[in-house]
């Protein structure tokens, strides 16, 4: 029978709360009705809200078919896809063994990495009316990728730290307590040198 250790316990935990989290700001409002929603905002006196939403526009996925003619319809998935899965393996390694202050900024930092692996990888999908892809939609892509993932982020590392937090004194720390003393040998009279 296989024993889990407790850090390998709050390691997953930390990691599939943190991936939990995007996979439902992904699922729930990367759809077409919070992108019609962001374009009536878009127009009002409520404008700062569309700009907050902006960096869901490349995790848009639809029911129907969009009236964009610049994204290739696997440009969302590709999205998603890389967003979800690179933030389940960031989030792995960035909480592993670690404190819950720990946890919530390099959750948190995982995430804001994944969403930037996840807009530049959906780039050319995004911009493949355009006869090239050229540095700007790359920018372009890097900057709604930081953004969500920023904004993400937050949420999922606070997340984690709350359902995966070590204790205050750390989880290393405690190792090391528990750990068995190595054998010092004894120095006798010698020790500390006195003249």
């Amino acid at each position: 029978m296989a024993v889990l250790s407790a850090s390998r316990l709050r390691t997953g935990a930390a990691a599939v709360a943190a991936t939990g989290i995007v996979f439902l700001v992904v699922a729930g409002l990367g759809n077409q009705a919070v992108q019609g929603w962001r374009n009536t905002q878009a127009g009002s006196g409520n404008g700062w809200v569309a700009e907050i939403f902006q960096s869901l526009q490349f995790s848009a996925w639809r029911f129907t078919s969009g009236s964009s003619t610049t994204a290739h319809w696997l440009a969302p998935l590709v999205f998603n896809a890389v967003f979800i899965a690179a933030t389940a393996v960031l989030a792995a390694a960035a909480a592993h063994n670690r404190t819950r202050g720990s946890i919530l900024f390099g959750v948190w930092g995982a995430v804001l990495l994944a969403g930037a692996l996840a807009g530049i990888a959906a780039t050319p999908l995004v911009f493949s009316a355009t006869a090239t892809d050229t540095p700007e939609d790359y920018r372009t892509g890097l900057l709604n990728g930081l953004m969500l993932g920023f904004l993400v982020g937050i949420i999922a590392g606070l997340v984690a730290a709350v359902v995966a937090g070590g204790s205050r004194a750390g989880q290393r720390g405690a190792a090391r307590a528990q750990a068995p003393a190595a054998a010092v040998p004894d120095t006798g009279d010698t020790w500390p040198l006195t003249s």
